[in-house]
Order: C-alpha cells, then structure tokens, then sequence
C-alpha cells in the first residue's frame, strides 16, 4: 500500500484517521474539541509503516446521537461526533477548511458534514 493510496480520511466506528497537515490544521482551529495524536497504518503485504496520518479523536462532551443533533450549539468554530461515526462540522469551521490545500474535503448540505474518500 502506498502512501498516494491512502484517502485522506480514513473513518470508523469510533476512530477517525486524518492526513498529517488537515490533523494539525483542525487541531490548531478547534483545540477544545479535538485531541490528536500521531498514527501509524500497519500495511501487512509489505511489512511497512505509514506515518502520513494522525487520528483526531473528537472530545467525549462533543458526542451525539442523531436526535440530538438538532440541538447541538454549532456557532463559531466547533467539530463534533454524531454515533460515533459521522463528522459534523459547524460553517465557520467549514469555510476555515475550505483552503486550496484541502480542496480534496467534500462538504454536504447542512451544518457541514465533511467526508473523505477517493479524491
């Protein structure tokens, strides 16, 4: 697996891995709602270790249920979880992303659910 294969979001139940600059960017834009730590991606057909991504784990108090969604304070710059799976992300956090550099981010309608994959 190289590194160019890699999506620059990987993402599931309860983890959440970003690339390197994206991590540090959204840990430098939401520090309250965010802890993030180095990675390290085992690819077991050769044996090697990627270290091109860091997991961002969102904080316990930043975790909802769908229902509750709705009700969620999403004013100013604020990232959270819905059922452990879903990014949510609030608008003025969305246009801070929204840069050349992450041009490979792919926005929904709403308050900003923000998802990787093929880029």
């Amino acid at each position: 697996m190289e590194r160019e294969e890699l999506a620059a979001i990987l993402q599931g139940y309860e983890y959440l891995l970003v690339e390197r600059q994206l991590a540090q960017q959204i840990d430098l834009l939401v520090p309250s709602d965010v802890r993030v730590s180095d990675a390290v991606i085992y690819d077991p057909r050769s044996g090697t270790e990627i270290h091109s991504h860091q997991q961002v784990q969102v904080e316990i108090l930043n975790r909802f249920s769908l229902d509750e969604i709705e009700s969620v304070e999403l004013s100013g710059k604020r990232i959270v979880l819905v059922n452990d799976q879903s990014i949510v992300v609030s608008t003025d956090l969305k246009q801070c992303l929204e840069r050349p550099r992450f041009s490979y981010l792919k926005f929904e309608e709403g308050p900003g659910i923000f998802v990787g994959g093929e880029i």
